[in-house]
């Protein structure tokens, strides 16, 4: 189950990572639109330069209609536009979207018709019609259309097309502005690209990574595969519970060690304990210091205290030393008897 598990995340930290390079991951090209109903579409300063360099300008109309791009100077193109309608772009709205406000044309600019016509002009009128007349009915015509702004000396760059256009404007110092002029019956579409660079900074983090949990996965499979092949399973462990173990104070019971040890020193010592030694009394006849100190006592075997009298040998009297001087006295050595009854 765990081996399992261990495979299958793996794998999907493996598709994670994949994702965030090809799924999740980002345009290498930014593109905002704006559609408005007015012919006319200004930018402000700095707009074109808002995403990158270069920026790639495009307009399109929808009845293929000619459609005319235009670079200058904000204050040129400000000029050539007056006081016409027009949309104002002045950045952007959201990732894919211009931010546009509509800019209503001011009614003080249009000329108003005189209060009532003069009798020379009816009578012109009466005769022939007077050019003004001709013309009317092309301008009502002609109402929603922008003018031309091609050819103008005012612009550094232009593009013009039918249906569409397109322009690339590199980044300049300079404060410059945009001027979108739909000359037909529809109004243009404004879309504006900059390229970018895009990254995927967790690809092969997450891939190394899933992969080495894949491969333990596979690891770990393989051995229990192979455990079942060769019969080498290892048995299952449950748990046992002893009881409390009883211990030894320094009071208790002697080892086999020391029992041992007290058998082997019993076993070492001497049948007999130790003679004390007894000195002669000083007084006359008594043994002199430099005889005692040259004296050589011989002990003979002595019979157990529950011998018959007859049996036990009599105590034979210590030898002089053949080192002490000649007539030298000799001292008794009590018997095993003596000293136990203390006479």
């Amino acid at each position: 189950m765990i081996t399992a598990a261990v495979g299958v995340a793996g794998l999907v930290v493996i598709g994670l990572g994949v994702a965030s390079a090809t799924v999740w991951r980002a345009d290498d090209v930014l593109v905002a639109t704006a559609t408005t109903t007015d012919h006319l579409i200004v930018t402000d300063p700095g707009v074109l330069e808002l995403g990158g360099d270069p920026v790639t300008i495009r307009a399109t109309t929808s009845s293929g209609d000619p459609v005319v791009l235009a670079i200058g100077r904000d204050t040129d193109v400000a000029g050539w536009v007056g006081t016409d309608a027009h949309t104002q772009v002045s950045g952007l709205a959201g990732w894919h979207e211009l931010d546009t406000t509509a800019v209503a044309a001011d009614p003080s600019a249009s000329a108003s018709p005189s209060a009532s016509p003069s009798p020379s002009a009816s009578a012109s009128a009466s005769a022939k019609p007077s050019a003004s007349a001709t013309a009317a009915p092309s301008d009502e015509t002609d109402d929603s259309a922008a003018a031309d702004p091609t050819d103008s000396d005012l612009w550094v760059a232009q593009a013009t097309g039918d249906g569409s256009a397109r322009l690339v404007w590199p980044t300049q110092p300079g404060r410059w502005s945009l001027l979108v002029a739909g000359t037909g019956d529809s109004a243009p579409t404004l879309s504006l690209s900059w390229p970018r660079v895009v990254t995927t900074p967790w690809l092969w983090p997450l891939v190394i990574l899933g992969a080495l949990l894949a491969l333990a996965a596979a690891a770990l499979l393989a051995r229990d595969w192979n455990r079942r092949r060769t019969g080498t399973e290892e048995p299952e462990w449950h748990p046992v519970t002893t009881g409390a173990m009883a211990t030894v104070g320094e009071g208790g019971a002697l080892t086999r060690r020391q029992i041992r040890e007290a058998e082997l020193a019993r076993a070492a010592r001497p049948r007999t304990g130790a003679v004390p030694r007894v000195t002669a009394p000083d007084g006359p006849g008594g043994p002199t210091p430099e005889a005692s100190e040259n004296e050589t006592v011989v002990l003979r075997a002595v019979p157990p205290a529950d011998a018959p009298a007859g049996a036990r040998p009599s105590v034979a009297e210590p030898a002089a030393s053949p080192t002490a001087p000649p007539g030298a006295p000799t001292r008794a050595v009590p018997t095993r008897r003596a000293l136990r009854t203390g006479a």
